[in-house]
Formats: structure tokens, C-alpha cells, sequence
């Protein structure tokens, strides 16, 4: 169901929390219980956010 959500919503966290009805913040635990949340996601140019970790 939350993997369902996840897509459905084109893997937007706000909405997929509100289609299932709980709040971002369990949506983020659910998800990384089921590894679809990256630990440090890459932005829209495929930099890492500034102040992330990076492992070389």
C-alpha cells in the first residue's frame, strides 16, 4: 500500500502521506523500512545538497 502510494503520487512525499492518510514524517519511516528513501537523495542537477555526506 505505501509503495502504491508512493508511485501514485509520483513519488511525492506530502501527497503520498495524505492519500494514505498519516503524516510525512511516518510516510519517511515506512519508506525507509522498505528502502525507497535514499539516505541523501541527489538534486534535479544530480548534485548532492549542500552539507550532505559523501563517501569517496
Amino acid at each position: 500500500l505505501v509503495t502504491a502510494a508512493f508511485s501514485a503520487s509520483g513519488e511525492n512525499q506530502v501527497h503520498a502521506a495524505r492519500l494514505l492518510g498519516i503524516t510525512r514524517t511516518t510516510l519517511r519511516t515506512l519508506l525507509k523500512r522498505h528502502g525507497l528513501l535514499a539516505r541523501v537523495a541527489p538534486t534535479m542537477d544530480g548534485a548532492a545538497p549542500r552539507g550532505s555526506l559523501s563517501i569517496q
